[in-house]
Parts: C-alpha cells; structure tokens; sequence
C-alpha cells in the first residue's frame, strides 16, 4: 500500500507501543522542533512533503528525504477514509491537556506549503512516524555534502517495520 496504515491515537498511545523496539512516536516538542528547524510552519511542509503523490501539484521537494505522503485520515463517525492524496496527517504522542483527551496531530496539504497542528479526536485514523529513542534530538541531524539530510537508512527502517497493532 502506497500510503501505509492509519492508527487511532489509542493505538499511539498505548503502552506497549507501537514502534518498534528502540523507536518512539514523537511528543508535540519534537515535532516543534523539526517544523522549526526548517524554517517554520509557513514553509516547513514543502521542504517535508514527497516529490510526488500530492493532488494538483501540491507535491513538496522532499529535500530532506522525509517523504511525507499524502494518506488521509479515517473519521471515527462514519469510519470512512477521506482526504487522501490532498492531506497527511501525523500523531504526536502528546495529548492537548491532561482534562481533555483530544490528542495533537500534524498536518500537510496539498494546497500550500504549511506545517500545521491541532488537537483531534482520539478515534480518528491517522499516520504515524517513528523517532528513534537515541536520535531524539533534531540537532543530530547530519550535513552530508552541504545538504542537510534526515538519516534516510532509518526511514526506510520504518517504512519496512510491518507493525502489529492495527484499529
């Protein structure tokens, strides 16, 4: 499948996890830290989104090999999946307050270049991406002849890590 599976932030939220062995989903503050680190939330999608996949053009540049894919969501009211090919949507593993259980996720859409977040109803199916727990940090990003680089061989670990938890 093109764009992976969608979890329920039950699923990213559950203690026996989701990622794999030495691999965590990433708290609002990492995710913050990478919308930062490149540039800001007005042009960090571009840079995030692949080169290809996204409706009417709204294809990123991918430079740093994130590869951010256009998978939609699944609605927890009609569990119909919309929006793919014109959204990717990312759980945090950060819920919005400690009385509320929305959880915030990030989002990128095909019409502009934004980084965007908001709280969401934990029922909802979204993507997630894996950190790994030693490489939390985003200033651990390497340079790589004068352009900057996520680490592409633990991306690809990921996209290959079939996961055991599905809604």
């Amino acid at each position: 499948d093109t764009y992976g599976k969608l979890y329920n932030a039950y699923a990213v939220m559950d203690v026996r996890g989701i990622a794999p062995e030495g691999w965590h989903i990433p708290s609002t503050e990492q995710w913050s830290e990478l919308v930062e680190f490149l540039g800001g939330a007005s042009t960090a999608g571009k840079l995030l989104k692949s080169s290809s996949g996204w409706l009417e053009d709204g294809n990123g540049t991918d430079i740093h090999s994130f590869g951010a894919l256009p998978g939609g969501k699944r609605t927890p009211s009609t569990a119909e999946y919309q929006k793919c090919s014109k959204y990717g949507l990312w759980w945090s593993a950060s819920q919005v307050s400690k009385i509320n259980t929305m959880v915030w996720a990030y989002y990128v859409c095909y019409l502009n270049d934004e980084v965007d977040r908001s709280g969401y109803n934990p029922l909802c199916g979204f993507s997630v991406r894996c950190v790994r727990n030693e490489w939390t940090d985003i200033k651990r990003i390497i340079q790589d002849e004068g352009k900057i680089n996520l680490k592409k061989e633990i991306l690809e670990e990921v996209e290959n890590y079939e996961f055991d938890y599905e809604m």
